[in-house]
């Protein structure tokens, strides 16, 4: 299917994408780190988590590489995560 991609790490090349998946290590404001999952096409939104989280309205959240915990905002874009 052309609309779904490979996402990988911008720092280690990681692939963080697997089965059908994009998989992130994430921090809350509360410094509580959890790990995510979101759909890899575009325009499908929700997630999975390992905990029971939820986000409220406008909750900042941090993103990490799952594999070599590098945090993932974009240079150009600092609200906006970036992957390769």
């Amino acid at each position: 299917m052309l609309w779904k991609y490979n996402y990988h790490c911008p720092h280690c090349a990681f692939q963080i994408t697997n089965n059908d998946k994009i998989h992130f290590k994430v921090e809350t404001e509360v410094n509580t780190f959890t790990r995510i999952s979101l759909n890899n096409v575009p325009g499908k939104y929700g997630y999975d988590s390992e905990d029971s989280l939820t986000f409220s309205p406008r909750q900042k959240v941090n993103f990490f590489c799952p594999a070599c915990n590098c945090e993932l905002h974009s240079k150009s874009h600092p609200e906006y995560v970036e992957v390769t």
